[in-house]
């Protein structure tokens, strides 16, 4: 996958697919998006932000539960480096895993289980999630990324009803 190309759609694929496995989740961010905004009102991404913390932690669970990008490689610069007692020469590429940090039982309660209300009332809780990398390595499109997702998921439940069909194949169970 090349950044950029398909990572938002893919995120905002993945927030929808568990908004819809998880109704209590889909039918609370939906009532948060209409008791803020008129059907007709087209959102944008401030107003999502001031006005939707509950969509927000809907859209950082799914992130990170279900990165877009698999890895974080990085080439081990001049001189090589030791990591955990082994030494790596330079050239190398070393990889960390998106999907062990974001679901690290250290880090993580029920770290497999989608769980929205972890993001609310933790702002720290945010800068945990490496699903597109944090620091001096984060992604240039993250902020554009989460611009779109959150426009574009309060703008659907504001104006559409969603559902999973009776005789659907994926459910929560």
């Amino acid at each position: 996958m090349f950044a950029g190309t398909n990572t938002t759609a893919n995120a905002l694929t993945w927030a929808m697919h568990l908004l819809l496995l998880h109704l209590q989740y889909m039918e609370r961010a939906q009532q948060e998006v209409c008791e803020h905004f008129a059907p007709s009102h087209v959102i944008g991404y401030n107003e999502a932000c001031l006005n939707l913390p509950f969509l927000e932690a809907c859209v950082y669970e799914a992130l990170r539960l279900r990165a877009p990008a698999n890895n974080l490689p990085c080439t081990v610069s001049r001189g090589g480096v030791v990591l955990h007692g082994h030494f790596i020469p330079n050239h190398c590429t070393v990889s960390v895993s998106i999907h062990a940090c974001n679901t690290n039982a250290e880090t993580w309660d029920q770290l497999l289980v989608y769980n929205p209300e972890r993001f609310i009332n933790c702002p720290e809780c945010k800068h945990m999630v490496l699903t597109f990398s944090a620091g001096v390595q984060v992604c240039l499109g993250w902020y554009l990324a989460l611009w779109e997702i959150m426009t574009t998921l309060a703008n659907v439940l504001n104006n559409y009803v969603l559902e999973v069909p009776g005789d659907a194949v994926y459910m929560p169970q």
